[in-house]
């Protein structure tokens, strides 16, 4: 699935009406969230200015609480939500994708080195076991991994313990990963280890089937001309054979232009609100059939509460946004 629209459209609260129907059908749920937004679903909606809505939509107040579980980068900004912990990587391959850059052949030698070297003394290693064995390096290349492990360690995000899958992916639970307060290359290696770890775990199937909901896409998956994001690859794996596995995912974006085309081109469903900037619309209609040229007048007029829906039918349909039951 794909939501766009441009910011203040009601792209989020959409998300949110989707979100309250998915929990009501028990299905797992995860939430990048990089601004802390969806946890309002714990709470029923009590505007005044929505209870008029509720009998027409057949909908009264709801809240969520019971259903949704919280885990936070900065648990003191986030204060309900509970610490997230991830796990150190234990082979070359999973510590050079949590690098917050790209390393040379010669780096990657040199991590190669060091780690054949720790395993014939340590069955478990840190990145500071790490830091010490590259450390013994002739190399003046090692200077930037050491640089970048010693980053890692700083998070105090990882560990030997780290929050466990099967509280992350769970029947009948929203899961809200919220990553406000965190600086974007964290949120980026929040989402790439997360996002990684559960795909092998659903592969595997040592979790249940569940849908990744992904808000702020376009810093998560950015097109390739708008720069490489460290999630960017495991989100482009998801996005064409998650399915396969019982995985699906939501791209939520307020810039279609600056989100990966070969993510947005695999999601089989779309819900467009109102976008006026050119750029994204032509990515809209470049990426999606049945947009033409009439279609793309009517979304650049779309008033708030209402939204274009492609590959739900055979041709696109104009549809109403339902009031929230929740926050």
């Amino acid at each position: 699935l794909a939501v766009l629209a441009k910011s203040g459209a009601g792209k989020s609260y959409a998300v949110g009406v989707l979100l309250e129907e998915l929990a009501e059908l028990n299905i797992p749920i995860v939430i990048i969230d990089p601004h802390g937004e969806y946890n309002s679903i714990k709470n029923a909606n009590k505007h005044p200015d929505d209870e008029k809505y509720f009998a027409s939509y057949g909908i009264s107040p709801k809240a969520y609480r019971n259903q949704v579980r919280e885990f936070a980068v900065n648990t003191t900004i986030n204060m309900d939500a509970e610490q997230l912990r991830l796990a150190i990587p234990q082979n070359p391959s999973t510590l050079i994708d949590s690098l917050p850059f790209k390393i040379t052949n010669t780096q990657k030698g040199l991590l190669y080195n060091a780690l054949d070297e720790l395993k014939k003394m340590k069955s478990k290693y840190k990145f500071s076991d790490v830091v010490a064995e590259l450390e013994f390096a002739e190399s003046a290349s090692k200077w930037n991994l050491i640089t970048g492990l010693r980053n890692l360690a700083n998070t105090n995000l990882f560990g030997f313990e780290p929050t466990a899958v099967d509280a992350i992916v769970k029947q009948n639970q929203l899961t809200i990963i919220n990553l406000k307060g965190a600086p974007p290359d964290m949120q980026q290696m929040v989402a790439q280890a997360l996002a990684s770890r559960l795909f092998e775990m659903r592969k595997t199937n040592q979790i249940p089937p569940f849908f990744l909901v992904i808000e702020e896409a376009h810093n998560f998956c950015p097109e390739r001309g708008f720069g490489e994001a460290q999630s960017s690859k495991i989100i482009r794996t998801i996005a064409s054979e998650g399915r396969k596995f019982g995985l699906g995912i939501a791209i939520i974006s307020q810039r279609s232009a600056r989100v990966d085309k070969s993510v947005l081109s695999q999601t089989g469903s779309q819900i467009i609100l109102q976008i006026t900037n050119p750029n994204d619309l032509k990515a809209v209609s470049h990426s999606f059939e049945g947009v033409s040229s009439e279609t793309e007048d009517e979304v650049k007029n779309l008033p708030i509460g209402k939204a274009l829906v492609i590959g739900a039918a055979d041709y696109p349909l104009f549809v109403d946004v339902r009031t929230r039951k929740s926050q």
